[in-house]
C-alpha cells in the first residue's frame, strides 16, 4: 500500500503541478492549525519536492545547451535529496502516530471540499493512511533510501572505466 502510494501518487510528474499549486494555496492555513512538528515535516516535504524539481530543471537546461553536470556534483545533489527523503520519512513516522492527526484530516475533509481542494485532501489522506499502515516504518524508510543509494552507486559504477 505504501509503495503503491509512493509510485502512483508521490513520484509522477503529472500530478505535481496541481498538487503543488493547491498545497501552496492552503499552506499558511494548514501550518496554522497543525502541530508544530507536523508543520515542520510538511515544509521539509515541500523543500524536498522543490529540490527534486529544481535539480531536474537544471539538468534539462544543461542538456539542452549540450552540457552536463560533473559526476561529483550530480551525486552530491542526489544524496542531498536522499537525506531530505530520510528526514521527511522519519518525520512522517512521528506524525502518523499522533492521535489527533487522523481526526484533523477527517475534520478538514468538508472544508477542503468547500474550497475546491478535495483532490489535495484525498492525496494527504491516502498518504497518511498508507504510511500509517506500514508495520515497521523506520525499516521502510531506511530500505527505500538504501535502495535509491544502491541504484545511484550502481549506475555510476557502470560509467567508470
Amino acid at each position: 500500500m505504501a509503495l503503491r502510494f509512493f509510485y502512483d501518487e508521490l513520484y509522477p510528474a503529472s500530478v505535481a503541478p496541481w498538487r503543488d499549486e493547491q498545497c501552496l494555496r492552503v499552506l499558511p492555513r494548514m501550518v496554522s492549525v497543525m502541530p508544530e512538528r507536523a508543520s515542520r515535516v510538511l515544509l521539509a516535504a515541500i523543500e524536498l519536492d522543490w529540490e527534486i524539481e529544481q535539480f531536474d530543471r537544471e539538468l534539462l537546461a544543461l542538456s539542452q545547451q549540450g552540457q552536463s553536470l560533473g559526476v561529483a556534483q550530480y551525486l552530491s545533489r542526489r544524496r542531498l535529496q536522499l537525506q531530505l527523503t530520510r528526514q521527511v520519512g522519519q518525520g512522517l513516522i512521528h506524525i502518523v502516530r499522533l492521535p489527533m492527526m487522523g481526526a484533523l484530516l477527517k475534520c478538514a475533509k468538508y472544508l477542503a471540499k468547500a474550497k475546491g481542494l478535495s483532490e489535495l485532501h484525498g492525496f494527504f489522506t491516502r498518504g497518511f493512511e498508507a504510511f500509517r499502515a506500514i508495520k515497521q516504518p523506520d525499516e521502510f524508510i531506511e530500505r527505500l533510501v538504501w535502495l535509491a543509494e544502491t541504484e545511484l552507486d550502481a549506475n555510476f559504477k557502470r560509467l567508470e572505466i
